[in-house]
């Protein structure tokens, strides 16, 4: 365990709104699974000029980093898959990126944020 020394650009609301963003993403996804191996692994590491969020899931969805359209695999479309629009939006706003990849054995979404 250990602590963030550097404080990310990004406001304390909006930094707990696309970190919770990404592990609420993580648990619907696992929970919707049948396998019996499921697994959620969370990494945040401070690199010189970027702070790292990185979450993987096991999930069999597969998306390719190119994709901007990113929608929900929910039946209700209407009022759900605004999040990480709003993560990318959020990250490129202040300067980071966000990429979401799945190979179809794990999904990966890797947030990049600078410091202020």
């Amino acid at each position: 365990m250990g602590q963030c020394t550097k404080k990310p650009v990004l406001s304390e609301v909006e930094f707990c709104t696309v970190f919770s963003n990404m592990i609420q993403n993580a648990v619907e996804e696992v929970k919707r699974q049948q396998e019996k191996k499921k697994y959620i692994k969370v990494k945040i590491k401070q690199g010189n000029q970027y702070l790292s969020i990185t979450v993987k899931n096991s999930s069999k969805l597969l998306w390719d980093k190119k994709e901007k359209d990113l929608t929900t695999v929910k039946k209700d479309k209407k009022n759900h898959g605004i999040g990480i629009g709003n993560i990318i939006e959020t990250a490129e706003k202040n300067g980071g990126s966000f990429e979401l990849t799945g190979d179809g054995t794990e999904v990966t979404a890797i947030l990049l944020l600078p410091y202020s």
